[in-house]
């Protein structure tokens, strides 16, 4: 009785490692194919697009129908608010629009730029002429409303039309780096500012950038501290031209205890950071590697935090956990030189074995079945 229950053991144990191969071949399958793509793609998964560099329906930012942005930012002290983190012109759907973060995390609202009226939300003839004009050689061909965790706001979901590809649940916010979010932050533009017009920036720019074919993309008014900086962007997939407010000449890239005063006043802990050095970090809003400080916060995360050199926004947020998640991740991806032709190679080496395993295993099985189906018919004689 010991000896059939032991083969009946046997059998379940053999039966269930012959089932869980097949999860294990399509791990590896798919696998294959996500390495695959990101050895022919820079980028990985995420950077397979290529931006459109200019809106489909053009909108001149120097036009006189414009309001300046002290029109808007008194709207924006008749919606409550003493003063915005950044403030953005640009075209939309073929009309300029001024974007107003009110915040560094949260939702953006939307002014009409010739009549100040807000926007906010936005209607679906606005949300997709901003999507056909995001993605080059292509158009939006449905609509889709849905919600996602996005890591630059406050909220742990926003309407929005797409999907992460990872998702941790509760600890997703700890995760992407919400916990060094500064909610008393500083060093914004009041709404009793009277920043420069578009017309007078534009003023500032080089002939063969300000008279170029296209109209200027975007003009961006930004604060570091007691200072103030402009942000023009010729074109919508390139790092924009970083100018002196208080001068208007301009800038390279910022210094880096400028770059640290714009983490402090969004970055929760104490002030003085570590300063980590320079890296060149991916910025999905651009598709691009762009050049980042790195500075190191007392945060309860002990959060990383990468800085734009040109704009002085925080690009990424890596806590303690994301970091310390990495060396798995790195496992995970078999990116163990860096080196993708290499790691591709070692891939398929044990991609190679384990599939072996999987097809032996089975062809094992079968005649381990027929002998015992023929034993079984000897005993019956």
């Amino acid at each position: 009785m010991r000896t059939a229950t032991r083969r009946r053991i046997s059998r379940t144990h053999r039966t269930l490692g012959l089932v869980l191969t097949v999860p294990i071949v399509g791990w590896v399958l798919s696998s294959f194919v996500l390495h695959a793509v990101g050895l022919v793609a820079p980028a990985g998964l995420q950077g397979v697009y290529r931006l459109r560099p200019y809106s489909l329906r053009p909108v001149h930012l120097e036009r006189d129908s414009i309001l300046p942005p002290e029109e808007i930012l008194r709207a924006v002290a008749r919606d409550g608010k003493g003063e915005v983190y950044g403030l953005r012109l640009t075209g939309m759907a073929g009309r300029p629009v001024y974007v107003v973060r009110t915040s560094p995390f949260g939702l953006e609202w939307v002014y009409d730029a010739a009549t100040g009226a807000r926007l906010d939300p936005l209607s679906i003839e606005m949300l997709v002429a901003a999507a056909d004009d995001e993605l080059a050689g292509t158009r939006s061909g449905a609509y889709l409303e849905t919600r996602e965790f996005n890591r630059y706001y406050a909220l742990d979901e926003v309407p929005v039309g797409s999907y992460l590809w990872l998702d941790l649940g509760p600890l997703e916010p700890r995760f992407r780096g919400q916990g060094s979010f500064h909610p008393a932050w500083a060093g914004g533009i009041a709404v009793t500012e009277r920043p420069a017009s578009a017309r007078t920036i534009l003023a500032a720019l080089p002939d063969n950038v300000r008279d170029a074919p296209e109209p200027i993309q975007a003009i961006e008014w930004r604060a570091i501290g007691s200072r103030r900086f402009w942000v023009v962007y010729p074109r919508r997939d390139e790092e924009g031209i970083l100018l002196d407010a208080g001068t208007g000449l301009r800038l390279d890239r910022l210094d880096v205890e400028l770059a640290a005063r714009a983490a402090e006043a969004v970055v929760a802990g104490s002030a003085d950071p570590e300063y980590r050095g320079e890296a060149d970090e991916y910025w999905m809003d651009l598709n691009l590697r762009i050049p980042a400080y790195v500075f190191r916060f007392d945060d309860p995360d002990h959060t990383d935090v990468y800085v734009s050199e040109v704009t002085g926004e925080v690009m990424q947020r890596r806590p303690a956990f994301w970091r310390g998640f990495e060396p798995f991740l790195t496992y995970h991806t078999f990116a163990f030189t860096g080196r993708p032709v290499l790691d591709t190679f070692i891939l398929l080496l044990v991609q190679s074995i384990v599939l072996t395993m999987a097809v032996t295993g089975w062809r094992m099985a079968r005649p381990l079945r027929r002998r015992q189906g023929r034993g079984k018919g000897m005993e019956g004689r």
